[in-house]
């Protein structure tokens, strides 16, 4: 049988990232911009500082995967978040209210295996996974 390429990658993700809890997952975007990677990674990263702050540092996991637009805008991450007090419906709306800006779910509601297989499905052109993690 064979496999596609990055299919090991990602397995391996898979087995890595399973040994976790989560609570949120899924996809945030923003407007296209100049350079829409970095300014959404910086908001990614603002939006962390927020929940690090607030939920605590010392259990707040996270993974990160950054996907360009089909047309080569309107960047997006799919994430994975985990260490929350149970507050998820708050982090959620922090995001955005917007519903095309952000589409995060519980993760219990979720096959845990599909969600770490959305987040971890893209490629960037080069064929890497563009992926940042912090694991505790």
């Amino acid at each position: 049988m064979r496999r596609r390429e990055g299919e090991t990658d990602k397995n391996h993700y898979i087995k890595l990232l399973d040994k976790y809890d989560w609570d949120l997952w899924g996809r945030l975007s923003a407007p296209s911009a100049r350079d829409s990677r970095r300014e959404i990674i910086d908001r990614f990263e603002e939006w962390l500082d927020d929940l690090e702050e607030e939920e605590g540092e010392q259990e707040l996991r996270w993974v990160r995967t950054y996907e360009k637009g089909l047309n080569g805008d309107d960047g997006s991450l799919r994430i994975l978040v985990g260490g929350l007090r149970n507050r998820t419906r708050l982090w959620q709306g922090r995001w955005s209210s917007k519903p095309l800006t952000s589409h995060l779910h519980d993760f219990n509601k979720f096959s845990s295996l599909d969600a770490m297989r959305y987040v971890l499905d893209l490629r960037h052109k080069r064929r890497e996974l563009d992926i940042k993690y912090k694991l505790r």
